[in-house]
């Protein structure tokens, strides 16, 4: 692993802060990530693990004219109470002080560690920390973070599955639109036969009765009742083959009568 420092946000998800209601967020852009995280309470702690030789805290320091009470605050390692160390921060009188450092130590063995700070009066407002001898180690197993990492932190955190996700958004996005355009053509087919059929229905409506066919039969003749000498469709019973013809008449059967005698 790098011996290089890497510098964790005060945000950064490996930072405990209790209790929950004890401490506030701030930031300007003087600071870190434009974040600072500050105690509101006397007693306040935030904790942070590490794998590394050792660690630094730095952070802003309020002027005079904000809060006249010098901040103090105590620094342990590894709950180790011969390790604590005190913090008094010097102020100035009308402009805060940033990027100061509150503590650090560079002679841990080579391992996980937890460094505690605890507040105990004035005004402390914690930026940033720097990491020496190794990477971050897996975050607590309780408590909570403000937010998820960012900037220099995000190879910190566990990996995201962004394309994955991107992937399936695009694919549900691509049958959505076929969906729609499949609806769209379905229901503009049905109405353009709809519109058909009543024009169809339109038409025939309009025409003579004597347009009016029987589809049943195909044999077309004239009729006796047919306008203008249209023709109509007739019906099966009057196909040619059964049409009434008028008997004939007495003279043609006298005439009929003398021609075969004479024969």
């Amino acid at each position: 692993m790098s011996s290089r420092s890497r510098r964790i946000d005060d945000r950064n998800m490996s930072v405990q802060y209790l209790p929950l209601d004890g401490w506030s967020e701030g930031g300007v852009v003087e600071e870190f990530e434009t974040t600072t995280t500050f105690p509101s309470v006397p007693g306040a702690t935030a904790r942070i693990r590490f794998r590394g030789t050792g660690i630094g805290v730095y952070g802003t320091i309020a002027s005079s004219f904000d809060n006249n009470t010098r901040p103090l605050s105590l620094y342990t390692v590894d709950d180790d109470s011969t390790t604590e160390t005190p913090f008094r921060g010097e102020q100035q009188i009308s402009n805060p002080r940033y990027g100061i450092n509150f503590y650090q130590i560079l002679s841990l063995p080579r391992r996980d560690h937890t460094l505690t700070i605890t507040h105990v009066e004035g005004q402390l407002y914690i930026d940033y920390f720097e990491i020496y001898g190794e990477e971050l180690a897996s975050p607590l197993p309780t408590g909570t973070q403000f937010n998820s990492p960012s900037g220099n932190d995000a190879s910190l955190s566990r990996d995201f599955p962004v394309g994955t996700i991107i992937g399936g958004v695009l694919g549900s996005l691509c049958l959505i639109i076929i969906a729609i355009f499949g609806l769209f053509f379905l229901r503009r087919q049905r109405a353009s036969i709809y519109a058909w059929q009543m024009k169809r229905s339109t038409e025939e409506e309009a025409l003579p009765s004597e347009f009016h066919t029987d589809v049943s039969s195909p044999f077309l003749t004239w009729s006796s009742e047919t306008r203008l000498g249209w023709p109509s469709f007739a019906t099966k019973s009057q196909h040619p083959s059964s049409l009434n013809v008028s008997p004939p008449s007495y003279q043609e059967i006298a005439s009929t009568h003398v021609r075969d005698q004479s024969l």
